[in-house]
């Protein structure tokens, strides 16, 4: 078993906060990020049918449009800028600093490129991969820049030489799925954050379309976490794991230290509050917004409970990182009781809520998964 603990995936940098302003762009590279598009959508069209490469040609549509992004868009170094998290923001290779709307797509069609050439050597169930290349149309969708016709179209600056394209190599997976998972994250907040502005303002519809959008990034996000383990359990445990705790970081590392996921939950716990009745009253006054905060909810708490699952795959009966010689719980049988809280919390705002979980209570922004 090989103990290499070093990567080649580059640090990414995140819009913090999120711009909603579109990118204003060359019309040709504008076209560049339709002819992105499109190979995604391709993708969905021909999962299942078995016919032609979809996800490598994707990947090389993306990688076309992301490489000529950023030859005319220049991003910030991202060593200039602090972590947002000491140590977890330093082993995860992050960092947030206010991007223009022009910067934080092109740092978006970096990271979803780099994301679907890995896809293509890894082994994923095919409902994954779809979850993921949605989620990456959304993005696209949300992102997408808009011809501005004051900016002559010109040939493109090479980029550099140090470009990095992924090769398969599992620790680089690591890494760089979890780029698009905190990626997915800040923008799910964005998106639930303007759901519950659109619900103060009496706008259902479109209020129930933005939550669609978030429900989408969640599923996404749920794919990515499951495509950052595509790799044997015993690879994770040898290899993977060990860098995440002393002497390769200053501290034991959690999964309650990403600030990306945190900024989710808030946003989730702010939706709630602004959108609070139950699900047959909301249903029966709004029904596309219950509808709506339904498929929200349900995407959180299957993430919650593909997380046990996880768990128990890569570690099966140890404990976390953080967690003391001393304590009853194992990584998984934790997620499970965190699943049964957020459960019991939903259950009223959910069509099909979980009746049988007795436990008590909690707000959902103080029921952390990570």
């Amino acid at each position: 078993m090989s103990t290499r603990h070093s990567s080649a995936v580059p640090m990414a940098l995140l819009a913090d906060p999120v711009e909603r302003a579109p990118a204003l762009l060359r019309p040709s590279l504008c076209g560049l990020w339709a002819e992105g598009l499109a190979a995604l959508h391709a993708i969905v069209a021909a999962v299942g049918s078995g016919s032609g490469r979809p996800v490598r040609q994707a990947a090389v549509a993306t990688d076309a449009a992301a490489r000529s992004l950023a030859a005319a868009v220049p991003l910030p170094d991202p060593s200039a800028f602090p972590p947002p998290v000491p140590v977890h923001s330093d082993y995860f290779r992050i960092r947030h600093a206010p991007l223009t709307a022009e910067q934080q797509s092109t740092m978006a069609a970096i990271l979803i490129s780099r994301t679907l050439a890995d896809l293509d050597f890894a082994m994923l169930d095919p409902n994954d991969l779809l979850c993921e290349v949605e989620s990456m149309i959304t993005v696209m969708e949300l992102l997408r820049p808009q011809p501005s016709h004051e900016l002559a179209d010109a040939p493109s600056t090479s980029v550099p030489e140090s470009w990095y394209v992924p090769g398969g190599d599992w620790m680089d997976r690591w890494f760089l799925a979890h780029h698009f998972y905190f990626l997915l994250n800040l923008l799910a907040a964005e998106r639930l954050d303007r759901a519950a502005e659109l619900v103060r303002d009496g706008r259902d519809e479109p209020a129930a379309a933005t939550m669609d959008q978030a429900a989408v990034l969640i599923r996404g996000f749920t794919a990515a976490m499951v495509h950052s383990c595509a790799f044997p359990a015993r690879y994770y445990l040898d290899v993977v794991r060990p860098t995440m705790a002393p002497p390769y970081v200053r501290t034991n590392l959690t999964g309650v230290m990403q600030l990306e996921h945190r900024r989710y939950r808030a946003a989730l716990g702010r939706l709630l509050e602004e959108l609070a009745a139950p699900y047959d009253e909301l249903a029966a006054s709004a029904p596309a917004l219950a509808a709506a905060r339904n498929a929200v909810l349900e995407a959180d708490l299957i993430d919650l409970e593909r997380h046990v699952i996880v768990a128990d795959t890569m570690v099966g009966g140890e404990r976390s990182l953080v967690q003391p010689g001393t304590t009853v719980q194992n990584a998984a049988s934790t997620l499970r009781k965190m699943r049964h809280l957020r459960a019991a919390t939903y259950c009223q705002y959910m069509r099909f809520g979980d009746r049988w979980v007795t436990a008590t209570s909690r707000r959902p922004d103080e029921v952390t998964t990570r």
